[in-house]
């Protein structure tokens, strides 16, 4: 979905004339920036007069239009502005320069104060579009009105709910509906088992050689993990993948325990395929997958997905949060992209161990692993009462050697997050035991996506 960007205008000839030049500069400057993308729609016409309105609209119509960007490189009248905000129910923005000679500050001031009169939410930009770090919060806004966009034509599919109890990881569909525009489907668990039951075994077969040679360890057992429990877990991966396509799912959650784990095969490799961004099959955009269908989860999982250009994202137990470093491990899964984020699947699937697992009467592996050295965001969706709120900061994972697992779960993959927080304040009001990451910054886009949809953000800052 793209963002309109439009640029006004001067109504009367004489001034525009004089300013004119101003206004291709500070234009070119903003082309410059974000330059002719699939994410941005430019303007046909500088907005000058109320018939320049009809050309907007049109544009509006013939394009999938997810928010809108108002450029005021000189005076414009503000009620032009006011007209296509009142008009359209999309996430609005106007930006300005500072220069001296434009008179665009007498256009913001009196622009954003109309806006106040009509109680139409929009992003101030103030400043120089010369400068990469303006450029960069003006494209925070439109990246998080992209995402507001797209959550609106996507699917949530729940593969069973409630697990252990766990009454956070339950989500009201209507609600999602009335608040993100989101569709969800509910599918019984045992569709995965009849799906798997189909998978030929020559796929099988396959799928298992090109683990055999990728992941750094299988630990074979009599019991838990063995070449049939392993066989059962591919096949659910597989049967996921199918049930996907077919009902045309966006994102997921699979609440696994204990009806899989225990009658059919532990979902934990097929977790983790799932949102690393290949499987046997090559390279694939990832796709979120909750653990014990998490739904605020996944949906956290989701934007930060789309807030970082498609990255893989994780859901992880928060086990113990430090004074200056908070470990999360995964009850069994997490994307293996993780361990050193390279484009070859094989650098990273190395550095994973396929070992038996620590619970699961069906048998299966989880996939022990160590989240490598990088910058990542932490977020999470929480909710109090039916208010939803956003966890969101900034960490680095640093890596660890694998003895250091056995201080914890042995069998259970983690992440070792150092992160500036006030723990006290943290363990008093976060109100989830999962937490998620994305690897860079996002913490912008994150931060106007809550905005925009009126979500309460806690930085739990020091």
């Amino acid at each position: 979905m793209a963002i309109l960007i439009m640029s006004f205008g001067d109504s009367r000839d004489e001034f525009y004339e004089k300013r004119r030049w101003i206004a291709d500069e500070e234009d070119a400057k903003l082309r410059a920036a974000f330059g002719d993308t699939s994410k941005v729609v430019w303007g046909q016409t500088r907005v000058r007069c109320r018939r320049d309105l009809e050309t907007v609209d049109r544009q509006i119509r013939d394009h999938e239009v997810a928010g809108i960007v108002f450029h005021l490189p000189i005076w414009a009248s503000p009620n032009l502005v006011t007209t296509i905000a009142a008009r359209y129910d999309l996430p609005i923005a106007i930006v300005s320069n500072t220069r001296k000679d434009s008179s665009a500050t007498s256009a913001y001031f009196a622009t954003a104060g109309a806006m106040d009169k009509i109680d139409r939410q929009c992003f101030r930009y103030f400043g120089d579009l010369s400068s990469k770090a303006f450029i960069e919060d003006i494209a925070q806004f439109i990246t998080a009105a992209q995402i507001k966009g797209q959550l609106k034509k996507q699917t949530f599919g729940a593969f069973g709910m409630l697990p252990l109890g766990i009454e956070q990881t339950i989500f009201n569909p209507a609600q999602w509906k009335r608040l993100f525009g989101l569709n969800t489907e509910i599918i019984d668990q045992y569709e995965i088992v009849k799906e798997a039951k189909k998978i030929g075994q020559e796929q099988c077969n396959l799928a298992m050689q090109w683990i055999t040679q990728n992941y750094g360890h299988i630990d074979y057992n009599d019991q838990l993990l063995t070449v049939e429990s392993l066989d059962r877990q591919i096949r659910s991966y597989l049967a996921v993948r199918n049930i996907i396509q077919e009902h045309g799912l966006d994102f997921v959650g699979i609440k696994c325990q204990p009806e899989l784990s225990d009658g059919y095969a532990i979902q934990c490799l097929t977790v983790s395929l799932l949102n690393d961004p290949y499987d046997m099959d090559g390279h694939h955009d990832p796709i979120v997958c909750a653990c014990e269908t998490d739904a605020d989860g996944a949906l956290t999982m989701q934007i930060l997905k789309l807030a970082s250009a498609g990255l893989p994202t994780t859901l992880m137990d928060v086990r113990h949060p430090g004074e200056k470093q908070i470990i999360c491990a995964n009850c069994g899964s997490l994307p293996s992209w993780y361990t050193k984020r390279s484009s070859n699947c094989s650098d990273n699937l190395h550095h994973v161990h396929l070992i038996g697992h620590v619970f699961g009467q069906a048998g299966g592996a989880a996939l022990q692993m160590i989240a490598g050295d990088g910058e990542v965001t932490l977020a999470r969706l929480c909710q109090k009462g039916d208010r939803y709120w956003m966890t969101i900061m900034k960490g680095y994972t640093r890596h660890q050697k694998r003895e250091k697992l056995a201080e914890m779960t042995w069998s259970f993959p983690a992440a070792f997050i150092d992160v500036q927080y006030d723990r006290e304040a943290f363990t008093q009001k976060f109100a989830a035991n999962h937490l998620h990451m994305v690897a860079g910054n996002v913490v912008g886009t994150v931060e106007k996506w809550c905005k925009l949809n009126n979500i309460a953000i806690e930085r739990f800052k020091n």
